[in-house]
This record gives structure tokens, C-alpha cells and sequence, in this order.
């Protein structure tokens, strides 16, 4: 994708974190999170939400209610689902 001088957007990185999710990749998807971060795109609260219930569906509570944490101080507010699901 990078290589035919196509720049990825949160849509794409978004798409990417997901799929890796529905295969229980939540390592891979945090480290592509990480990768959106890094290439100075900025997460969209898609974004935050699909590492978020990355992290649920992996019974990763605690990381989850840390990153929970993160989406607050970003400004991104999480969804009543999730705060749902750390309650």
C-alpha cells in the first residue's frame, strides 16, 4: 500500500485493526495502533474504539480500562458499551 505512494487514513488503519481483531490478533492490532500513531495520522475514535473492543473480546480488562483511560484524556469519548462492559 505505502510502496505505490498510497498514504493510509484512520479508515484504512481502521479496517486493518479490526480485521486483526476478528482473528484474535490483539497484539498485532495494538502494535498497528501504535503504527497510526507514529505515522502522524491521526486516530479517529474508531480508531480508539476497535483497539478498545480488541481488548474486551480478549478478556484484557485491565489493559482495556487503562486505554479507556487514554481515550479520556484524548478527548474520545467511549461508547456506553464499552463503559458497559468495564463496570
Amino acid at each position: 500500500m505505502e510502496n505505490e505512494d498510497v498514504e493510509p487514513d484512520a479508515i484504512v488503519f481502521n479496517t486493518l485493526i479490526s480485521g486483526l481483531r476478528k482473528q484474535r490478533r490483539v497484539d498485532e492490532g495494538i502494535d498497528m495502533f501504535k503504527k497510526v500513531m507514529l505515522k502522524g495520522c491521526d486516530p479517529n475514535p474508531g480508531t480508539y474504539q476497535e483497539v478498545l473492543y480488541a481488548l474486551l473480546d480478549a478478556k484484557r480488562y485491565l489493559e482495556a480500562k487503562d486505554f479507556m483511560a487514554v481515550m479520556i484524556d484524548k478527548r474520545v469519548n467511549p461508547s456506553f458499551k464499552s463503559y458497559k462492559v468495564i463496570v
